[in-house]
């Protein structure tokens, strides 16, 4: 019954590094399957050293489009993470991304009201009345993997085989 009041939640405390933002996806989509219909990271880690600027630029571009897109940090050094914490550069890029969940925030909140039905949308409805709604629903996550929607196609429900080892893999994340 847990879902039935956490219409809006996060994965947990995560730490900032590469397999947070690797595996935070996963997590989205499996809580989504599980009955919490809209979840997100909070953006760059909230525990752990302050992200590096790619990681930071890499997690808002990874989060934008899901369901809860919060930058929220207690960073090891005592420091938080801000947008603007990294320079012009990577400010535009997360300006970039903040502009692009707007374009498609009705297509978000179309999402939400799905979540309340067993159909699918009704049409653009405010955020908190979709929250709201949420909390009887019992229809489709918000943020949900491809294999959701294709079900029938083999190459939707697989990882593609053996993972390669990419040059954040060993990051150190606990």
């Amino acid at each position: 019954g847990v879902q039935r009041y956490a219409g809006l939640t996060w994965t947990g405390d995560n730490y900032s590094n590469w397999t947070t933002l690797k595996w935070g996806g996963c997590m989205a989509n499996s809580l989504g399957a599980s009955g919490f219909p809209g979840v997100g990271v909070d953006v760059g880690g909230f525990a752990g050293p302050p992200p590096s600027e790619e990681l930071f630029v890499r997690f808002c571009q990874n989060c934008c489009l899901q369901a809860r897109f919060t930058i929220h940090s207690w960073n090891d050094d005592g420091s938080i993470t801000e947008c603007w914490s990294y320079g012009r550069e990577a400010t535009e890029v997360v300006k970039g991304c903040l502009e692009l969940r707007r374009r498609y925030s009705d297509h978000i909140y179309t999402l939400f009201a799905g979540a309340c039905t067993r159909v699918g949308g009704t049409g653009r409805r405010g955020l908190l009345e979709a929250i709201k709604e949420c909390l009887g629903g019992e229809g489709c996550p918000v943020t949900r993997n491809v294999g959701y929607e294709f079900f029938e196609d083999d190459n939707a429900r697989t990882d593609g085989g053996e993972e390669e080892e990419d040059e954040h893999a060993r990051d150190g994340a606990r």
